[in-house]
């Protein structure tokens, strides 16, 4: 009989989850160059001007695009279960604590909106609503609708259990569990990068970075996230707009540092 992973354990395991989706995300973000929509025929062009370029756009396209977003997605239902699982053993119903924590979202998903319109924190706000009306439906009856929306998204986080349930993957779930739980930070963070470089707010490179070299940007934004994330974690209990956030559902400043 295996011995039941502790309850910090299961948590850490769903926040590298989160960081594993978040890095898909900045990769397809980049690669596509923050267009959030089918770019013209001469701007796709510019992307793939080689076939490096080209098996990139695809490779994104096959192995990330859409499923990493499905996941992301999952993961916020997991964490809204979570919280009213929690409040529930308390005896406190935290479904009208919960809906004034969507429209702090749809508040800093706004902003979010300002720099990239392609912004989901919004649509997750506004659809996290629906969460609170289905959270006493039978299990079984949400249990086939996930089948039937993320099928996908449940052959990749399998394949994630599979590979980082090995010895050797403690190690890489150390390193993106921080990164998972500052997601809502680096989310924005990576956004007003990706921007800056791209749009001509900041520099305007978007003609001149074809898809080979976005995504070792992306690569190199997700390494550098990790390590920050790490380090300020190690500091601060909370990211800096997740203390925001938290602070702003109870309404009162939480404590952030440890």
């Amino acid at each position: 009989m295996h011995a039941q992973m502790p309850s910090n354990d299961r948590i850490s395991v769903i926040d590298a989850f989160r960081g594993f989706a978040l890095a898909g995300i900045v990769l397809t973000h980049m690669v596509e160059h923050y267009i959030a929509a089918m770019p013209p025929p001469d701007l796709a062009a510019s992307f793939a001007p080689g076939p490096i370029d080209q098996i990139v756009q695809g490779l994104i396209f096959i192995l990330i695009t859409g499923k990493f977003f499905a996941l992301f997605s999952f993961l916020f239902g997991l964490s809204f279960f979570i919280q009213m699982d929690r409040a529930a053993k308390k005896d406190f119903d935290f479904r009208v604590r919960f809906i004034w924590r969507l429209v702090i979202l749809l508040l800093i998903g706004y902003l979010h909106s300002l720099f990239y319109r392609g912004d989901i924190l919004t649509i997750y706000a506004i659809l996290g609503f629906l969460l609170v009306f289905f959270y006493n439906v039978r299990s079984s009856l949400l249990l086939a609708m996930d089948l039937f929306n993320f099928s996908l998204s449940v052959v990749l986080l399998c394949t994630f259990v599979l590979i980082f349930s090995r010895p050797k993957g403690g190690k890489v779930l150390e390193k993106l569990a921080p990164y998972g739980r500052m997601a809502l930070t680096n989310y924005f963070m990576q956004t007003i990068i990706g921007t800056f470089i791209l749009y001509h707010w900041g520099l305007g490179l978007m003609t001149k970075l074809p898809n080979s070299q976005t995504l070792l940007i992306a690569l190199g934004i997700i390494t550098a996230q990790v390590i920050l994330s790490s380090w300020w974690l190690s500091r601060f209990r909370y990211g800096p707009l997740e203390w925001l956030w938290r602070s702003a559902t109870y309404l009162a400043w939480q404590p952030l540092r440890r």
